[in-house]
């Protein structure tokens, strides 16, 4: 577990995000989703917070709160349709977005109008609460909006953190509320904190020395990645018998 997690934070010190996708996929393997969860939210806070004393100065403070009013409003909406809803085809919904977004980014030229639309962090934050409330997965529409505003790689990494704090925040304390914080989890978030700390130093090292060019692939790769793994994980969930689902979930 210590290991998955240091990947995943050495990933989001590289690019900002992406810490999920990595340790979530290794960690489902060794033990349960809920398991899994609980100590990724509580992991993903500790570097977040370490990111943030490293890039404090570098957030686009406007644009995070912007982006945290419509994850705010999008997140009861997300709530309720997990209730009612089918998680997988969220995930379904979400990875194709992401990769009509990244193949749209590669051969088409985005608008510069659209670039500057007034209301543009409010839909993305919105869609950022939505899918965060549904599938557990915020991250992916703000880090489609800071490509499509075209933010450098400091102010990349330091505005997806600024958002995600606060918003990670509330879904981890959700876990807790919900009883999912047990002694083994904290016992697992104690072993891996220092892997954590030394993923967090090695990303950043290797952060400031990536030319802008190559981030910006980076975060296309890292994009193409999360769809594909979204698509293909909402896909098994539709396609599972009943009886296995069941299983799984107990």
């Amino acid at each position: 577990l210590a290991g998955s997690l240091f990947l995943g934070s050495i990933v989001r010190s590289v690019v900002g995000f992406g810490d999920a996708l990595i340790a979530m996929s290794l960690m489902a393997l060794l033990v349960e989703p809920d398991f899994a969860a609980a100590l990724m939210g509580l992991c993903s806070a500790t570097v977040g917070l370490g990111l943030l004393s490293i890039d404090w100065q570098h957030v686009e403070v406007r644009q995070a709160w912007r982006l945290l009013l419509g994850a705010a409003a999008g997140l009861p909406v997300g709530i309720l349709c997990l209730k009612f809803a089918s998680p997988a085809l969220a995930r379904i919904v979400l990875g194709t977005f992401l990769l009509v977004y990244v193949t749209y980014e590669l051969f088409l030229t985005i608008p510069e109008r659209l670039r500057t639309f007034s209301a543009l962090p409010y839909v993305f934050g919105f869609l950022a609460g939505l899918f965060g409330g549904f599938t557990m997965t915020p991250g992916p529409p703000v880090v489609a909006y800071g490509r499509l505003v075209d933010w450098p790689a400091d102010r990349f990494r330091a505005t997806m953190t600024g958002f995600s704090i606060p918003f990670g925040t509330v879904v981890c304390l959700s876990y807790g509320l919900s009883g999912f914080w047990t002694s083994d989890v904290f016992l697992a978030y104690g072993c891996a904190m220092p892997t954590l700390l030394v993923g967090l130093l090695l990303g950043n090292a290797v952060h400031g020395r990536v030319p802008r060019e190559a981030f910006k692939r980076a975060v296309q790769v890292m994009l193409v990645l999360l769809g594909v793994a979204l698509v293909v994980q909402g896909t098994g969930a539709v396609t599972k018998p009943p009886e296995t689902a069941t299983l799984a979930s107990r």
